[in-house]
């Protein structure tokens, strides 16, 4: 017994002294990564990855051995403690919470429930200027995660797979859109729509379902959206989902159709109201809605030529030089589609009267 408590006292200096050494070593590499040596920082990733699983490593060394009541506390809880006393504009906190997701075993679902409001405070981060790619790489690495380790819900029922990505990413994500102002909401869509819609893309269904309780008051979904949040959400959900082949033809007729109400000044429709509407902004995102396909294969329909039709003598007689550009940009990438099919043929579209 007495030769076991002295091997015991080395064992727990040695234990303390790697501890230390350890969390000496993450705060070297913090703070040396605001360096502007892309030389030097490119290394810090890996050897924080390293660091973190020796970290995690002697824990599990520590708790094979037995607990001890002045034993540290995990090392998970310890570097969040360190990484949320950072400010979002330090690249060290968007590398370390990248480098922390292949070390642990759950990967973001443990980084969720020990953060839960760490989405919350990636999309507000995104107010300040040029964060967006870090921030895009961030949630791009969190949503691939979630959706591998499948601690989001289990794969075979989907209603509780639906529910799981709602209450962690999809309802944090409407939540902080209904607050955010038009440019504010328009950098958070950029950054998290592809990425979640690359990792599940099943949340195209559920984005369309909940952004229409929301503002149609047909459910109790809070918070409520404004009627050109829901434009804008749409139409940036529609762009990031048509690029990745989630929409195709025929898919925008039937999704503005299932938008069709009296709260959209203009036919009733969600996509004419935008593009015809006082916002050029998002007047040109849904133009590049309409004129992006795929594939070149894909039909146009009667719905996007006529929106086409009307768009054309309203806007560019009166936009600026950057917009006439860009919807000429646009336009010749519709033109590709239009041509005709080698298995199609010409088809002629009849066209409507212009909405009013």
């Amino acid at each position: 017994m007495a030769l076991q408590e002295v091997s015991a006292e080395p064992e727990s200096g040695r234990h303390a002294d790697l501890t230390a050494f350890l969390s000496s070593s993450v705060q070297l590499l913090w703070d040396h990564w605001e360096l502007s040596f892309p030389s030097l920082t490119g290394m810090f990733a890996p050897l924080l990855k390293r660091v973190l699983s020796l970290q995690a490593a002697q824990e599990s060394r520590a708790a094979a051995l037995g607990p001890s009541p002045s034993s540290p506390p995990g090392w998970l809880p310890e570097l969040l403690v360190r990484i949320r006393a950072m400010d979002w504009t330090r690249r060290a906190k968007y590398r370390s919470l990248q480098a922390a997701l292949p070390v642990l075993p759950q990967g973001s679902s443990a980084l969720f429930e020990a953060w839960p409001t760490l989405l919350l405070e990636i999309f507000d981060s995104l107010s300040m200027p040029n964060y967006l790619s870090f921030a895009t790489e961030l949630l791009t690495d969190l949503l691939r995660s979630l959706r591998d380790s499948g601690g989001a819900a289990d794969a075979g029922d989907p209603a509780a797979l639906s529910e799981s990505w709602l209450n962690v990413v999809v309802r944090p994500l409407i939540s902080t859109l209904a607050s955010a102002r038009a440019p504010h909401a328009d950098t958070i869509l950029q950054a998290a729509l592809p990425a979640l819609l690359d990792a599940q893309p099943a949340a195209l269904q559920w984005l369309l379902r909940l952004s229409s309780q929301c503002v149609g008051g047909g459910g109790q979904a809070e918070p409520r959206l404004e009627a050109h949040q829901c434009a804008q959400l749409v139409v940036g959900l529609l762009k990031a989902a048509r690029k990745l082949g989630l929409v195709v033809h025929g898919d925008l007729d039937r999704i503005d159709a299932q938008f069709s109400r009296g709260l959209w000044p203009v036919s009733d429709s969600l996509l004419c109201s935008a593009l015809l509407g006082a916002d050029e902004h998002l007047a040109l995102d849904t133009l590049d809605l309409i004129c992006t396909h795929h594939k070149l294969t894909d039909m146009v329909t009667v719905k996007e030529m006529h929106l086409i039709q009307v768009f054309i003598p309203l806007r560019l007689k009166s936009c600026s030089v950057y917009s006439r550009r860009h919807i000429g940009d646009a336009l010749r990438r519709y033109g590709l589609a239009c041509n005709p099919k080698p298995d199609v043929g010409t088809v002629t579209i009849p066209l409507g009267p212009c909405p009013t």
